[in-house]
């Protein structure tokens, strides 16, 4: 996609699915607007914004599996009451936050590494998400700020993944 582009927007629908796709460009890749859909498997490279954008109370569903290589901004971002649960994804190089967490939402067993701000961000007052088992390491400024989570480092890991020589596997 072009820098300038939204790749695909739903707006007010439910029950799609985004499944095992690679997306290279683009500013949000994929934005749900009070809609509701599976985002599993999808691989999103060196957009300009994030590479999941969910807004509004409406917006739900999952965020699973997916990779995000370089996004401008952050891998996914959630704002306006957004319930959506992000679960067993990975975020390398973020331009801000790995994670930009401004709702409701279930954040559980994701990595973000070498973020350029911090890796997990709530944008305070973010409301109350649920956050457990998330691995950050490597943030410019801190791999976590969420001052609406009590004992968020009791719950969520600062390890080094130590990945596989040339790839994002462990």
């Amino acid at each position: 996609f072009p820098t300038n582009v939204v790749g695909i927007t739903l707006n007010g629908h439910s029950g799609s699915k985004i499944r095992d796709l690679d997306f290279r460009g683009g500013s949000d890749v994929i934005s749900l607007v009070n809609s509701s859909a599976v985002i599993q498997g999808i691989v999103v490279r060196n957009n300009t914004r994030d590479g999941v954008a969910a807004t509004g109370s409406g917006s739900s569903g999952t965020i699973t599996l997916c990779l995000f290589d370089h996004p401008g901004r952050s891998g996914v971002s959630t704002g306006a009451g957004a319930p959506v649960m992000i679960f067993r994804n990975t975020v390398i190089h973020s331009g801000e936050s790995g994670f930009l967490i401004g709702s409701n939402a279930t954040v559980l067993s994701n990595l973000s590494f070498d973020a350029q701000d911090f890796g997990f961000r709530c944008s305070e007052p973010a409301t109350n998400p649920t956050l457990s088992c998330n691995d950050a390491f490597g943030s410019l400024n801190g791999n976590y700020e969420c001052a609406s989570v009590v004992d968020i480092l009791k719950a969520n890991f600062q390890l080094n993944p130590r990945f596989c020589p040339g790839s994002y596997r462990l």
